[in-house]
């Protein structure tokens, strides 16, 4: 049994969109086409070459590799755009145990990467929380020594 439901329309004046409804919808918006970043490089291989020299199987968590880098997916990225980035300098307000010699990116994120990670998103607020966090640990408890050039070393 279907509820009853009164439709007072005496009180709207003719010619409004009640007259003839439309579903509202929101402003369709052109997707913008944001270049993949210089940065964004295939570190399978070189994953797979550091692997067995770092595996820290306590340090594995859904969103850092057991060899301590953020996983693509956190920053909304496919594998092979990889920007190579240490969990500990990016995510844990802690520095990085390895500093200098550590095989992942501490320098700061581009301005290009982080609109390409919002142009690329598919979960707006994964990837804003990513980045507020980002803001808060980075240079946290200080700004952190260079890791790895990945331009050199990704071949």
């Amino acid at each position: 049994m279907e509820d009853e439901v009164d439709w007072d329309t005496e009180d709207i004046p003719e010619g409004t969109s009640t007259d003839h409804p439309v579903l509202a919808r929101a402003p369709e918006q052109t997707p913008v086409a944001v270049k993949v970043p210089c940065t964004a490089y295939d570190l399978r291989n070189y994953e797979q070459r550091i692997g067995n020299t770092l595996v820290d199987p306590k340090s594995y968590s859904h969103s850092r590799t057991i060899q301590g880098k953020i996983k693509t997916f956190v920053y909304s990225a496919l594998r092979h755009f990889d920007l190579g980035l240490c969990h500990a300098t990016f995510l844990t307000g802690a520095e990085c145990r390895m500093g200098m010699k550590c095989p992942w990116r501490h320098h700061p994120l581009r301005e290009e990467e982080i609109k390409w990670m919002l142009a690329n998103t598919q979960d707006e607020h994964q990837i804003h929380k990513f980045l507020q966090d980002v803001e808060r640990c980075w240079n946290s408890p200080r700004i952190p020594l260079p890791g790895a050039n990945l331009e050199v070393i990704r071949k």
